[in-house]
């Protein structure tokens, strides 16, 4: 039977209501066995583990108080993948921040989410000619950057040293151009950005 919220009645016996109540502290000890640990355990009102569905929509303004923190999970609209939000103030309630924190790319070339929001992109390349245009943004490569605070440059597999230098990409093309002293230089690269 289905847990029942009325269940005694004021005018109710025990005898009658028995099996229902009965009923209602099985049901509160499935659903507390749910990601639980047992009302016996030395953890007890500790989580296994936590479990969040999608949410249709990101929780409205006001869902939390200014001094809460919430987590919540939302299909990230720009990598349309379904990623754990963190929900906090920053600075005070004035700035609030919603951070997705799951969602990245671990290979060679990558990115992922700093727990600040910010965006950091890495990868590897060789100049041609002694130049090479590495595209930040677009498809497969993570969320767009709106702006690139700071880029580093590491030549690799040094068989002739050279002088890295880059163009600051150009919002909203985001392409960084890297060019070397020599013709052929391998190099990786770190961006960060929001």
């Amino acid at each position: 039977m289905p847990y029942q919220n009325n269940i005694p009645q004021p005018g109710d016996l025990l005898s009658q209501s028995q099996a229902d109540i009965l009923n209602n502290f099985a049901a509160l000890q499935t659903l507390i066995d749910v990601n639980h640990v047992d009302f016996v355990s030395i953890d007890q009102g500790k989580h296994k583990f936590v479990t969040m569905p999608v949410q249709a929509a990101a929780p409205p303004v006001g869902a939390f108080l200014a001094t809460e923190v919430g987590f919540y999970n939302f299909v990230n609209p720009d990598t349309t993948a379904e990623e754990v939000y963190v929900h906090t103030s920053q600075s005070g309630a004035a700035v609030i921040a919603e951070v997705p924190l799951t969602a990245s790319n671990q290979a060679i070339t990558g990115w992922c989410y700093l727990p600040s929001g910010l965006i950091l992109k890495w990868g590897d390349d060789v100049t041609v000619a002694g130049i090479k245009a590495v595209i930040l943004n677009g498809v497969g490569l993570g969320p767009n950057f709106t702006n690139v605070f700071n880029v580093q440059l590491t030549q690799t597999g040094v068989t002739a040293s050279s002088f890295l230098t880059y163009t600051t990409p150009v919002i909203p093309t985001t392409t960084m151009t890297v060019r070397s002293s020599i013709a052929a230089a391998s190099f990786n690269f770190f961006v960060i950005g929001n």
